[in-house]
C-alpha cells in the first residue's frame, strides 16, 4: 500500500511539472523507517536540490514534534534557499489509513520575480521592510539545502559563531546532543559524516547517541 500511495504522488508531481512555473518548487520526500530523501522534484533550482537529498531540518522537527498526528499540512512558513532567496513553503503530510506517515509534499515559491515588479513600480522598500520585521518578530524560517554536509553545517557552524575559535569536547558533545534532538540521525549516511566534521571516532558517536537516548528514556 505504501509503495501505491507514494507512486501516485510521483505521478502528481509530474504532472505539476507540466503546468507550475518556473519559480515554484514541489519536492516529494519519502520517509522511510531509518532515513528518508528526495523521490521526486521539480524546479529543484529554487533550492538547489535534486533526488535523494535529505529532509530539512525544520522537516525533521516535524517528524519529531509529531505534528502530522493533529495536522494533515503545515502552511505559511518562510524558508530561505542556500543562495539567500527568501521563499513561502507550505507542507502536506502523506499518511496510511492507520495514520503512519510515510512522506510529504512540501511547495516552496520563490517571490523574488514579484519582488522585481515592485522594484520596477518603487514599492520594493516597503516590501523589504515587511518581510524584515517578519524574520524578527519570530517568524518560522526553515533552511533549504541540498546535501547533508550542510545540514550538519549548519547545526556546526552555529558554535564557531558564539566566538569559539576550536571546539572542545564539551562543545562537540553539545553539537552531537542537538544533531540528535533534531532527528539528524534519520539521515542516510549521518554517523560518518558528522564522526569526519567533529575528528571523533565512530564508535564515541555511537556511544553519545546511546548515552542520550538512554537519558531520554529515564526522564520519561
Amino acid at each position: 500500500m505504501k509503495n501505491e500511495i507514494i507512486q501516485d504522488y510521483i505521478k502528481l508531481v509530474e504532472f505539476l511539472e507540466t503546468i507550475v512555473p518556473k519559480n515554484i518548487e514541489i519536492v516529494l520526500h519519502v520517509i522511510e523507517n531509518d532515513y528518508t530523501y528526495i523521490a521526486s522534484i521539480i524546479n529543484g533550482h529554487v533550492s538547489g536540490r535534486d533526488k535523494y537529498a535529505p529532509l530539512t531540518g525544520f522537516g525533521l522537527s516535524l517528524i519529531e514534534n509529531k505534528v502530522y498526528q493533529t495536522s494533515d499540512y503545515v502552511t505559511g512558513y518562510h524558508a530561505m534557499s542556500q543562495n539567500d532567496k527568501q521563499v513561502q513553503s507550505a507542507t502536506k503530510f502523506i499518511k496510511e489509513a492507520d495514520g503512519t506517515l510515510i512522506g510529504m509534499l512540501c511547495i516552496n515559491v520563490d517571490g523574488t520575480p514579484y519582488e522585481n515588479i515592485l522594484n520596477n513600480l518603487g514599492f520594493l522598500v516597503n516590501l523589504n521592510a515587511h518581510r524584515s520585521a517578519d524574520v524578527k518578530n519570530g517568524s518560522t524560517v526553515e533552511y533549504l539545502v541540498a546535501d547533508i554536509d550542510q545540514v550538519i553545517d549548519s547545526y556546526i557552524e552555529g558554535h564557531y559563531d558564539n566566538g569559539n575559535a576550536t571546539l572542545k569536547r564539551e562543545d562537540k558533545r553539545v553539537i552531537i546532543q542537538e544533531l540528535i534532538d533534531k532527528k539528524i540521525f534519520l539521515l542516510k549516511g549521518a554517523i560518518p559524516l558528522i564522526a569526519k566534521k567533529l575528528n571523533l571516532a565512530e564508535s564515541s558517536i555511537y556511544r553519545y547517541k546511546k548515552e542520550a537516548e538512554k537519558q531520554l528514556v529515564d526522564q520519561s
